[in-house]
């Protein structure tokens, strides 16, 4: 957590897809390191709490702009989810941690 609050804080002025492209690489590398084990809670954890840190980046990026619009530029309905952190046109979107499967490992046993 402490690698994306310094990204976003270094992105702070940056537009929405940029910080979406520095963020998405560190968010799957850490998904596809940890999705061997048991982490689907952890990965929802993480998610709000990155999406704490987006609502605060884009509130800050707009102080005297309402939430209804800061809401309706930075995140968007796809599919089920409502507050998918995206772009207006909906083809850059950050990536999320609980939409990933978690892979068991399965033992082999073999039988002679």
């Amino acid at each position: 957590m402490n690698k994306l609050r310094l990204t976003i804080t270094k992105y702070r002025s940056s537009r929405q897809d940029r910080i979406i492209f520095q963020l998405d690489p560190i968010l799957r590398g850490w998904c596809n390191y940890h999705r061997h084990s048991v982490a689907k809670e952890v990965f929802c954890k993480i998610d709000s709490d990155i999406w704490l840190l987006l609502w605060r980046w884009a509130c800050r990026r707009h102080p005297r702009i309402g939430k209804y619009w800061i809401r309706a530029r930075y995140f968007h309905a796809v599919g089920a989810r409502n507050w998918t952190f995206c772009t207006g046109d909906k083809q850059v979107g950050l990536f999320r941690l609980a939409a990933m499967l978690i892979a068991f490992h399965t033992a082999k046993i073999n039988t002679l």
